[in-house]
Formats: C-alpha cells, sequence, structure tokens
C-alpha cells in the first residue's frame, strides 16, 4: 500500500499519515464525500477506548460565528481569574 496516495481525496484519507491544517483548502468535500470520509474515520484505532466516536461538522456559512465564538472564549481564558464555561 502507498501511504499518503494523493490520487483522489478519499485515496489520501484511507492511505494517510498525517496532516496539516493549512493545507485544508476550500473547496470542501461534498456531502456524499464527507459520508465517506466520516466512514473511513470511524474505522480508525482507538488506543485510548473512547469510543463511540461522535463527529461534529461546521457549514462553511457558520464557520464565521464559530470563529467569533472561539475568538471571545480565548480572550476569556487570558483574563485573570476568568474560565470559559467548558471549563468550569
Amino acid at each position: 500500500m502507498t501511504l499518503n496516495d494523493r490520487s483522489t481525496l478519499l485515496s489520501l484519507l484511507e492511505t494517510r499519515r498525517s496532516g496539516k491544517p493549512r493545507e485544508m483548502i476550500a473547496p470542501g468535500p461534498s456531502e456524499a464525500e464527507l459520508a465517506h470520509i466520516l466512514a473511513i474515520a470511524a474505522r480508525t484505532p482507538d488506543h485510548g477506548k473512547l469510543f463511540p466516536w461522535r463527529f461534529v461538522t461546521i457549514a462553511p456559512d457558520q464557520r464565521d460565528a464559530l470563529a467569533r465564538r472561539q475568538h471571545g472564549r480565548g480572550r476569556a481564558v487570558g483574563e485573570k481569574g476568568t474560565r470559559p464555561p467548558c471549563l468550569k
């Protein structure tokens, strides 16, 4: 088997070893491709035995709102004596 086979997106995902966020650019996968990607991901080894898996997808039109929310939480962590609600 060839590692990191870049002939197609699905071949890459099936054979990948690692990836960098900066390489993940638009356009993203279609809904059918995403379903296939998640089916492959669900079969990956779970060394911590933390399954069942839960996947969260963020639609392109929701990304800016998520970024703003996460940015606000990042500022809250930096303020002395404050913690975001998810860390309380």
